[in-house]
This record gives C-alpha cells, structure tokens and sequence, in this order.
C-alpha cells in the first residue's frame, strides 16, 4: 500500500510525509511501504577542484530484495546505449558479477527497470524536473577533500 499521494501540491508537505513514514518504518510502527528503494545521482557531488564530474554522471539504482539495478543515464544528444548494472545480492553481495547484458537475466533487468521508469515518471509529475545544471560560484563552493 502506497501511503505517499500521487499529486502534492506542497511539494514540502511531501517531503515532511516521507520523513514521517522513515520514521515509523525505521522504528518498526509500520509495514513496509514499498518493495524497492530507489537512490538517484544527478552529477551533484563536487570533486576536490570544485567542480563537477567531466563527462557528467547521472544514475538511478533500484534495489529490490534480491537485485539491484543501476542504470546510467548519457548526456542529452548521445547516441550511445544506455549502459547499466544488474547485481543478484543473494548470490553476489560484493557486486562482482555484473549481470547487466547477461540473456538469463534479460526479463530481471526489463522488469526492474520498467519498475524504475515508472517511479521516475510519477517523481517528474509530482515535483518537477531538476531544471538544469548550475554551478556553485567559487565562494559556494566546498573543499571536500579528506584531511
């Protein structure tokens, strides 16, 4: 059962809600939500320079309680395939074995990453695009580089 409204029109609000569900979920007041997580990176991690990655990295993982599907997204106008992982973590908890473009694994890798376009489309829907890149001026910039 989904707790989550599909249309918010406080995006805010939707943010509290979802804090409210880890909350009980993480103290064990409630059953679980869903049967996946999902995790997205959209080339927002700065590099010791303080800039962003080059050439850009835009992934989404899903993980489901046994695989977990990363997919990585190209830059706008690349004419290359989508590349990805497909890990089974009951067999392969290190992430080893990269099962991906494996023909066994095909109906895995299409489901799961049906189920992942799906949950993308309804997060375009509730809150929006990301609505570009933008760099953080020089003196917004973080040194996170280990010390």
């Amino acid at each position: 059962m989904n707790l989550i409204p599909r249309t918010i029109e406080n995006s805010a609000y939707s943010f509290v809600l979802v804090a409210v569900l880890l909350i009980a979920l993480a103290g064990g007041k409630t059953e679980k939500v869903r049967d996946y997580a999902i995790c997205t990176y959209r080339n927002t991690g700065l590099f010791s320079s303080g800039m962003y990655p080059d050439p850009p990295i835009y992934g989404t993982m899903l993980r489901d309680e046994r695989y977990k599907l990363t997919v990585y997204l190209n830059p706008v106008g690349s004419k290359e395939p989508i590349e990805g992982q497909l890990f089974d973590m009951d067999n392969d908890e290190n992430e080893l074995h990269n099962l991906w473009n494996s023909p066994g694994h095909r109906d895995i890798r299409l489901r799961l990453t049906a189920k992942l376009l799906g949950w993308e489309t309804r997060q375009e829907l509730m809150l929006g695009s990301r609505g570009g890149d933008m760099f953080p001026s020089p003196s917004q910039r973080l040194d996170n580089r280990l010390k």
